[in-house]
């Protein structure tokens, strides 16, 4: 397509290409020049500069009283910026912001908004001035230091560029948003600023590493703690990099209560907002160990405080809070600004280089200026001494002379002066010829034209101005510098696992029938022998009608893996399961992972790493077998994925970890079991549906299986709790498939049906847990080694209509190594 276009009265076509191109580069180059980007030489966009130079025009000195900021957006409005009052007033309000800028420009009288990210009061109500600094960005601005150029309507002008002693790009920072780039420039210290620009001044050819001993890096408005020094180099080098700035948090302990005190927190990070974040994510359980937030800022500073449970770990939380929230944020810098009429990066070498290009023009200029003024009162007062010295003379002149221009003409004439010197005499005062004020014209044309000698010398010697320069940056810097505010530290920053901070544990992870979790320490069920009662293990459960269905022991630093009978697994670090006492219900488990409404829990596998090298085995209630290896699982986490394929009606009803050295123990609620070779069932992937592993019966279904070695000897526990130790060897090696062989000899009324298989030794502990939430653990060897086809020895008495419901057996030593 084409665009039709008239010039000169003739009309002409314009590929509709052509146009686009032309027209969107000449607004990205408007955006980016004349709006968004700062100028390297007073690190001012042009709204700034108009604002400040606008103030300055209207006498609003720091040291005279303020004026509405109404009247001052009024004036810039209609002077010199015709962009909206709103983005005005917002950009004068950020100037006189302590919070947003390192070194306010503005001195603000009002509402100006504040860190919790509460907006500016409006501009009837708000009154403001120059601050002091901000001065020297505008001294001497009337000795042509600058170029003007024509204002928006060609009825004023205003300056392209301020003199700036301040190097304001650096000190209070930038940011900035053009078409197709961004600028984002953090504050930093005036002193050091100043020493580096005095230091590269004296040596241009200053190393960066020289340079880095001098600016240690960005110095923020609200402080904080900067890690790691590579980020802070390479963006000194290279004009872009990252830097990690985490709020200033302390640890504080009044009598009982223990509380981590914030006061610093990162830059442009609104406290309100932050606070709001961290109170979702501690009820969201990404942050535990809090258990109240405070805010106790005032006009003395921030403090907010988060008190922590008593037996909280400090590390732990404080890791939580700067993973999960503001507390710690990435700082991107990004050293983009207009050098010459077009945007640059910069490393800072080269900002302060071009500021220092900057302040030598200025002075150049100033100094021409005054030099200039200085040889025209020169030639004033050059005539006034010529005039003197024949003052008689002079007098009769004027007397004789019938108007001004005639006296003018004569003198000049007579006396050999200029225009302007005649002029200069016929203005002169009687009073002026007495011999006091000859001499004082005297004098002051020496002095004069000493200063004139001085300001020759500066003009021709390139030292001169650097000493100018070095000179005022210190006087600078000594008048208005102060501390270092952010903290570097050059630690990098590392976020720890929650497990690098805990100590191992052994514990007891239950399950509920109705679904309650929790981790209780292992040390907290004394030893019992078996044939007893038990002792209590969960007097809420006994109120709700509840039981423990699922038990397993293992360390807090080991994957608990959760498979259900839908197919699906889910895992979770030990010590990311909630803890309760004994007695205690626990968190229901759909607070840790989403099971959908026919999901029941099919079984727990303590792993210590996901790898090849380690295989997961199945079993479904039909008899289908499969074995996965751990690393399909590596991802599963809280979402959960599916780790087989259920035909219709089918459910899992156990898994645990296999190596190829072993064999797979199959066993049925009737008491068959059937052992064969690992390598009968080979692996597959998570959606496989697997293989049969038993043969069943119409009235029996698997109930449990296990991995066995020859010389493995495994205990069987019924429901009515009965059990009995056998050697492995007990029941002959077949193949898959077949319908296996008698291991125990189910009597319905005695011991009921079968309900868990595991691999055992002498000196393992077993903990059995009844329906009615009674436990009872013992030793191993406690319990007799019995042959196939007997009943077994009672393990734990529980009465009339009660059921073993969860067994865990576990060796110490492969739990504490």
């Amino acid at each position: 397509m084409e665009k039709e276009k008239k010039k000169e009265g003739q009309t002409f076509l314009v590929p509709i290409e052509q146009e686009l191109t032309t027209s969107y580069l000449r607004y990205a180059m408007s955006v980016i020049v004349s709006r968004a980007l700062p100028d390297v030489r007073d690190g001012l966009k042009p709204v700034h500069r108009r604002i400040l130079y606008a103030m300055h025009s209207m006498g609003l000195r720091a040291h005279l009283p303020f004026k509405k900021c109404g009247r001052i957006v009024g004036d810039v409005l209609g002077k010199f910026h015709p962009h909206g009052e709103q983005s005005i007033y917002d950009a004068l309000a950020r100037l006189g912001q302590d919070f947003s800028m390192r070194y306010p420009l503005i001195d603000g009288q009002g509402n100006f908004g504040s860190i919790d990210g509460d907006s500016p009061a409006a501009m009837r109500y708000t009154e403001a001035r120059l601050s002091a600094l901000a001065e020297l960005f505008l001294s001497d601005i009337d000795k042509g230091t600058v170029e003007f150029a024509p204002n928006y309507d060609d009825s004023l002008e205003e300056p392209s560029v301020l003199p700036s002693i301040l190097p304001n790009l650096l000190v209070n920072g930038t940011n900035g948003i053009a078409v197709g780039m961004a600028t984002n420039i953090p504050a930093h210290n005036l002193r050091e600023i100043s020493n580096a620009i005095c230091a590269i001044v004296e040596n241009e050819h200053l190393t960066e590493d020289e340079l880095f001993s001098f600016v240690k890096g960005p110095d923020f408005p609200t402080g904080g703690v900067i890690h790691g020094a590579s980020g802070i180099k390479q963006a000194y080098r290279t004009g872009k990099g990252h830097l990690v700035l985490r709020a200033k948090i302390d640890f504080e302990e009044k009598g009982s209560k223990r509380m981590l005190v914030v006061t610093e927190i990162p830059y442009q990070i609104r406290k309100s907002d932050l606070l709001q974040q961290i109170a979702k994510q501690i009820q969201d359980k990404n942050i535990e160990g809090v258990v109240d937030i405070r805010d106790e800022s005032d006009r003395r500073g921030m403090r907010v405080l988060f008190f922590l449970k008593n037996h909280a770990n400090v590390n732990i939380v404080l890791n939580q809070l700067y993973k999960s929230s503001d507390l710690q944020t990435t700082v991107g810098f990004y050293a983009l600004a207009i050098v010459n009429g077009s945007p640059q990066t910069l490393p800072l070498v080269e900002m302060i280089l071009q500021f220092i290009r900057h302040r030598r023009e200025v002075i150049t200029r100033r100094t021409a200026f005054d030099l200039k003024k200085s040889k025209a009162k020169e030639h004033i007062l050059l005539g006034f001494v010529r005039a003197l010295e024949a003052i008689d003379e002079v007098i009769r002149i004027i007397r004789k002379a019938k108007n001004v221009q005639d006296a003018q003409h004569e003198l000049c004439t007579w006396l050999q002066l200029s225009e302007k010197q005649g002029k200069a005499i016929l203005d002169m005062k009687l009073y002026r010829l007495n011999s006091m004020e000859v001499q004082n014209i005297r004098i002051q044309l020496a002095d004069i034209q000493k200063h004139i000698k001085n300001l020759e010398n500066i003009l021709s010697h390139k030292k001169e101005i650097d000493a100018i320069i070095i000179k005022e940056t210190r006087q600078m810097a000594e008048r208005f510098g102060d501390d270092r505010r952010t903290l570097i530290v050059h630690d990098e920053v590392e976020f720890l696992d929650r497990g690098e901070l805990l100590q191992k544990q052994v514990v007891v992870i239950t399950i509920s029938g109705g679904g309650y979790i929790k981790r209780v320490l292992l040390k907290q069920y004394r030893t019992q022998s078996r044939g007893g009662k038990g002792s209590s293990s969960s007097r809420s459960l006994l109120r709700s009608d509840d039981y423990i269905a699922h038990m397993i022991v293992g360390s807090t630093h080991d994957y608990v893996l959760f498979t259900t009978s839908l197919g699906r697994s889910f895992w979770i670090k030990g010590y990311d399961i909630p803890e309760a006492g004994r007695n205690a219900k626990g968190t229901h488990i759909s607070m840790l992972f989403p099971f959908k409404q026919d999901e029941k829990l099919a079984s727990m596998v303590m792993l210590s790493a996901y790898d090849d090298e380690t295989f997961l085995f199945f079993a479904t209630r039909y008899g289908i077998v499969k074995r996965l290896p751990t690393s399909a699982l590596k991802n599963a986490k809280r979402r959960g994925t599916i780790s087989i394929n259920l035909q219709p009606g089918d459910s899992l009803v156990d898994a645990f970890s296999v190596t190829e050295e072993e064999d797979f123990f199959l066993v049925s609620q009737r008491g068959k079991g059937l052992r064969f070779p690992v390598h009968q069932v080979r692996p597959s992937g998570k959606v496989a549906r697997g293989v049969r592993g038993m043969r069943l019966k119409k009235n029996d279904s698997m109930m449990a299986a296990c991995a066995v070695r020859k010389d493995s000897e495994i205990l069987l526990v019924t429901e009515k709790g009965y059990g009995k130790r056998m050697y492995a060897r007990e029941c002959m090696a077949h193949n898959r498939g077949t319908g296996g062989q008698t291991v125990y000899r189910i009597e319905e009324e005695r011991t009921g049906k079968l309900i868990n298989v595991m691999t055992v030794s002498p000196d393992d502990t077993c903990m059995l847990i009844a329906e009615s939430g009674n436990t009872v653990r013992f030793r191993i060897g406690d319990v007799a080694i019995q042959k196939r086809n007997t009943m077994g020895v009672c393990l734990m008495k529980i009465g009339v209509g009660n059921k073993i419901r969860a067994v865990s057996c576990t060796s110490m030593d492969t739990i504490l190594s």
